[in-house]
């Protein structure tokens, strides 16, 4: 059986970037149910740890970016999914997928503008 990770490291009241980590979440748990995968959870807030009823292995991180890909990379995934914008794929070894923000520029100059 292969395993998928997922890095929850936001926090409940972070707003959208938890938004987003649930619904990843949801996904992963909907897809491994119906392809009989098994997954790991790394968090980094305890408070997690109320919704991960579902999951079949949780890990809580330290904090340090190189001690948590050591951790991570040690389970061996088959793939770990990244629900924020930490970098995750220049730390591990695992194939990664991690959000990008779509930074919206708020500085124009004429360049930027069609005449």
């Amino acid at each position: 059986m292969k395993t998928i990770g997922i890095i929850l490291d936001s926090i409940p009241y972070s707003g959208g970037s938890y938004q987003y980590a649930l619904g990843i979440l949801e996904a992963v748990v909907t897809f491994s149910k119906t392809n009989d995968y098994k997954i790991i959870a790394f968090i980094r807030q305890r408070e997690w740890r109320y919704l991960l009823k579902r999951i079949d292995y949780i890990t809580e991180l330290t904090g340090n970016y190189i001690r948590d890909a050591l951790i991570i990379d040690k389970h061996k995934c088959f793939l770990v999914i990244g629900t924020s914008q930490a970098g995750w794929s220049g730390w591990l070894c695992t194939p990664t997928i991690e959000p990008i923000q779509d930074r919206k520029s708020t500085r124009l100059n004429s360049s930027h503008v069609r005449t």
